[in-house]
């Protein structure tokens, strides 16, 4: 049980220090967009941005699914949801 504790812990870590990186990706991209389109479009660009973001959570969350379906075929492993907690 303590190693499930330990695991745990890591997980909230990892995720906490992805949490950290995905932060300043948002800014960056939007100050990158400003040095390379020209001054009359930065409002265009960063609207296409914009709407792109939640078009590749539709398409981007069946094909994971779909890849993790295919991973489970592939290599006869069990997927994180299929193992049992003991303790």
């Amino acid at each position: 049980m303590s190693n499930l504790r330990s695991q745990l812990r890591q997980l909230y870590a990892m995720r906490i220090l992805l949490g950290f990186a995905e932060a300043g990706l948002a800014a960056g991209i939007l100050l990158y967009m400003t040095f390379w389109f020209p001054r009359r479009q930065p409002a265009w660009a960063m609207s296409i941005f914009f709407i792109l973001l939640p078009l590749s959570g539709i398409i981007g969350s069946p094909l994971a699914a779909a890849m993790l379906s295919w991973g489970e075929q592939l290599t006869a492993l069990p997927q994180p949801h299929d193992t049992e907690k003991t303790g």
